[in-house]
């Protein structure tokens, strides 16, 4: 899927980024803006996301794939981020960096991986 989108402005009040709605979209990077509090599943797959990601402190939910392909060597989890669901960094190679905020009891990166704090390691 390519969206031929090299840049955006949401709405203010948006809340979500839907399932795949800014997958194959070329942004050099891209700032989540405050106020959204789901990201949706495939939502940046094959994005050119080659700038960087952002991710604010209202995330609560990183769907399965959701960076997938997406081509950024670092990406920031917030303390907000309760639920990660499936890989949402999948077939990213160029990802050196996982950035777990130190106040989120859920996650954490241990050798460069991404671990679920609620689950056995």
């Amino acid at each position: 899927m390519y969206c031929g989108l090299s840049e955006i402005s949401l709405p203010a009040g948006l809340t979500e980024i839907s399932d795949q709605m800014l997958s194959g979209c070329n942004f050099s990077s891209f700032d989540i803006p405050y106020g959204i509090t789901r990201i949706g599943a495939g939502a940046f797959v094959g994005c050119n996301l080659s700038g960087g990601v952002t991710i604010p402190d209202s995330v609560t939910y990183i769907g399965r794939n959701a960076f997938a392909m997406s081509g950024f060597e670092s990406i920031g989890i917030p303390d907000s981020v309760t639920v990660i669901d499936g890989n949402p960094f999948t077939s990213n190679v160029e990802l050196a960096a996982i950035d777990v905020s130190s106040n989120n009891p859920n996650f954490s990166v241990v050798d460069g991986l991404l671990y679920n704090d609620m689950e056995n390691r």
